[in-house]
């Protein structure tokens, strides 16, 4: 942990700076210092969290079960949401002409 610090230190600089600017967020420090400081914890919790999971197994295949099933959980979890409240009709609707979209593709041929 104490020998990765520098280098994620570094990288999370590099990576947020450019990240922060090129998104063009507000120029203010006090947000900035914000993302980055939520950013760089996100980093360290995620690290600590895999190194976790590579301690309680004993090969890598034991490790990597886990890790793909804790980043499915997270993708899922965290990811893309359309919010329900106010359109739930129109959601309904997508959902159901995708559904349907799919379930009829491989019968035209």
């Amino acid at each position: 942990m104490i020998c990765d610090l520098p280098t994620k230190i570094l990288t999370s600089i590099f990576f947020n700076l450019s990240l922060y600017f090129l998104t063009n967020l507000r120029r203010e420090p006090g947000a900035f210092f914000i993302f980055y400081l939520f950013s760089f914890v996100t980093a360290l919790v995620m690290s600590m969290v895999f190194r976790t999971i590579g301690a309680m197994s004993r090969t890598l295949a034991q490790a990597m079960a886990p890790a793909a099933v804790f980043i499915l959980a997270l993708i899922i979890y965290t990811g893309f949401t359309v919010p329900i409240r106010g359109n739930f009709l129109q959601v309904l609707r997508m959902q159901t002409t995708k559904s349907f979209q799919t379930c009829t593709r491989g019968l035209d041929g």
